[in-house]
This record gives C-alpha cells, structure tokens and sequence, in this order.
C-alpha cells in the first residue's frame, strides 16, 4: 500500500469511509474525469470534510 507515485496518496471517503487513491496536487485525478456542476461541487464542500471515491460521486449524481 506504500508503493505509490508521487503526488498520489491514499485518502478516505468523506462518505463511505473507504480508502481510494487521491492525486488532489495536480490536475491528473481520477476526479477530473468527472463533470459537475458548480451547484453539485458547493453541495459537496459543503457537506462533506473532504473528497468522495468514484463509487459515492456516482451514487450521488448516476454518472459513469
């Protein structure tokens, strides 16, 4: 679990609580693979601590 680039670390879900990687120190995420709204992303600040993993953006907004 310690063999990762770096830049990618290893972050909780904010709503599940499960691990899932995160590079959050560049723009070459998973997570901007994903188009939200700006009304989408103020929900997520404002409701969550912190980031979300693939499984919780996409029950929340049924994208793929």
């Amino acid at each position: 679990m310690n063999d990762l680039k770096p830049g990618i670390k290893y972050k909780n879900c904010s709503k599940c609580d499960k691990a899932f990687t995160c590079n959050d120190s560049g723009d070459s995420c998973w997570c901007n693979d994903y188009q939200l709204t700006k009304e989408q992303l103020v929900f997520l600040k404002e409701t969550y601590d912190n980031c979300l993993c693939v499984a919780c953006i996409t029950e929340l907004y049924l994208i793929k």
